[in-house]
């Protein structure tokens, strides 16, 4: 048997044989004088102290409790209920009533706790206004407008978006690379769009029904279809899946769909 185990069945011994020996007196006032030990003790901790043991209590407490099989829950709060009923009916009137004020402040605290939901919509908010000046700065390539902030201050003809020089070209001085490369790109222009996308667009369309032109109209809410990071096994990769692989791999990707067939791949 080790040492530790002897030394500790050993104490446990002597205290029982030292309850057997003491007398009815004794052992009458053996639990106030033990229940003063942890009071002295508590009456000297500071407050990190009192704060770390009632943590540590209401951990072990929480444990115990949900470690109790449901017979044993039901004997602790009978055992409970019957210990509340004994020390009320043992206080006097001045007792009662200060139990009776403290619960009834308790409920009401409970009951009239201001929550932080309550006034949510009269609460001014003052949103940071994320302003990028005028859409006025029009692209010399291809025409587009931007804003303001795109601009470079040292290169005012470029824009802070990276774009291809070679698909916006004029038809004097343009070789016939530049050319072919700008009637792959207009052609399909809608397979680049599709191809490079970052997420798919989910609404509930409502198709109209009429004469009139054609107009995209949806019920509801516009929202953006975000996928996994990897596809499932068998699938292959779609949207912000082709975005985290080698520039060549991701190429390669986009170029096995069928509806890329026609587009160039160095422009992709």
């Amino acid at each position: 048997m080790p040492r530790n185990v002897w030394t500790d069945w050993k104490g446990m011994l002597n205290v029982r044989r030292r309850r057997q020996l003491e007398s009815d007196d004794e052992r009458e006032t053996r639990p106030h004088l033990s229940a003063r030990i942890p009071q002295r003790r508590r009456a000297t901790e500071s407050v990190e102290q009192r704060v770390a043991r009632s943590q540590t209590e209401a951990v072990r407490l929480l444990r115990r409790r949900q470690s109790e099989s449901s017979e044993i829950r039901a004997v602790r709060l009978q055992t409970d209920a019957q210990r509340h009923q004994q020390r009320r009916s043992l206080e006097d009137e001045h007792e009662r009533f200060a139990r009776l004020r403290s619960n009834a402040l308790a409920n009401y605290l409970r009951r009239y706790r201001p929550s932080d939901s309550i006034g949510v919509a009269m609460r001014v908010r003052v949103d940071r206004t994320n302003y990028l000046g005028g859409l006025d700065q029009r692209c010399t390539n291809c025409g587009a407008l931007h804003f303001c902030y795109e601009v470079k201050a040292n290169h005012p003809d470029h824009f802070r978006e990276r774009y291809l020089k070679q698909l916006f070209v004029s038809e004097l001085g343009a070789s016939e690379e530049q050319r072919r490369y700008q009637r792959d790109f207009m052609g399909n222009k809608r397979s680049f769009n599709s191809a490079l996308a970052m997420a798919s667009m989910g609404a509930h369309v409502d198709t109209p029904h009429g004469r009139g032109p054609y107009c995209f109209r949806f019920h509801g809410q516009v929202h953006h279809r975000l996928g996994p990071l990897h596809p499932k096994e068998g699938k292959s990769r779609l949207y912000g899946q082709i975005y985290i692989l080698d520039t060549e791999l991701a190429v390669h990707q986009r170029m096995g769909n069928a509806r890329n067939a026609e587009c160039n791949p160095q422009l992709m």
